[in-house]
């Protein structure tokens, strides 16, 4: 199985200063989701940002946050980044065959990935400004 995702557009984004718009790209994941997970667990969960930019696959594909209970994800797929500007255009498709599997409640990391096969998913998109060659931060 393949999940296709569409990113267009983004309207109205910050500026980084007084003068200048950042680059922006988008982290694309899918969740396993399961019965057992109530979905409140999915509320705190974000792309870790030391995966954006260079996407290193020997990261964990899933880690504790700062904050009690939140779980970060490497993406598993990003888009290419914008031109610099308030309103970032991508009419990128990007395709998933994989996802990260469920969150239960005390995961710490485990394996990475599991093959889709048609079973309920959750879809995490983030967007994230690029200021500079390998930086990014959450929007």
């Amino acid at each position: 199985c393949v999940v296709g995702v569409e990113v267009v557009e983004a309207k109205d984004m910050p500026r980084l200063d007084a003068l200048s718009y950042a680059s922006f790209f988008c982290c694309v994941s899918l969740i396993e989701a399961s019965p057992s997970v109530p979905p409140a667990r999915y509320q705190n969960v974000e792309h870790t940002s030391r995966a954006l930019g260079d996407a290193d696959p020997e990261l964990e594909a899933i880690e504790h946050g700062p904050e009690h209970g939140s779980l970060h994800l490497a993406p598993l797929a990003l888009t290419r980044a914008s031109e610099a500007g308030p309103n970032p255009t991508w009419n990128q498709n990007l395709r998933l065959f994989d996802a990260h599997p469920p969150l239960a409640p005390t995961q710490t990391g485990g394996e990475r990935r599991v093959p889709l096969t048609g079973q309920p998913l959750r879809l995490l998109v983030s967007l994230h400004a690029k200021s500079s060659p390998g930086g990014g931060g959450h929007i």
